[in-house]
């Protein structure tokens, strides 16, 4: 079994659906033809964003986030800082790891994480 998708229910439609295009990269790979719902995927479609348009009860932003691997955080949060995006300062947890958060339109925290794998333990779980 594997993952299927996270759903964000947001009465900022168009908003969201832009934010994870231009901040995630994130690509429409299918569209409802009601305009209720648009699934966002990256190319190789590992990663996958469902946005439903709901006037009705939404997310709030509080107690989860979903995180997007990235090859240089540093560089990709002064990016955004630079477009007027409110992101957090840079999380050292390891000196394997680094990341930061940002806020998505419904108050998501959107992380963007790159950490250096072991290539054995990669090897052992598959």
């Amino acid at each position: 079994m594997r993952f299927a998708h996270t759903t964000i229910h947001t009465a900022r439609y168009q908003e969201s659906v832009g934010f994870y295009r231009e901040v995630a990269g994130l690509s429409v790979v299918d569209e409802l033809p009601n305009g209720m719902i648009t699934f966002l995927s990256d190319k190789e479609g590992d990663t996958c964003i469902e946005i439903i348009r709901n006037a009705g009860p939404e997310y709030k932003g509080e107690g989860i986030s979903v995180g997007f691997f990235h090859p240089d955080p540093e560089s990709y949060r002064e990016e955004l800082k630079e477009k007027g995006f409110e992101v957090t300062g840079l999380v050292r947890p390891d000196e394997k790891t680094v990341f930061f958060y940002v806020k998505d339109p419904n108050g998501l925290d959107v992380q963007f994480i790159y950490y250096r794998r072991d290539p054995a333990a990669s090897r052992r779980r598959s």
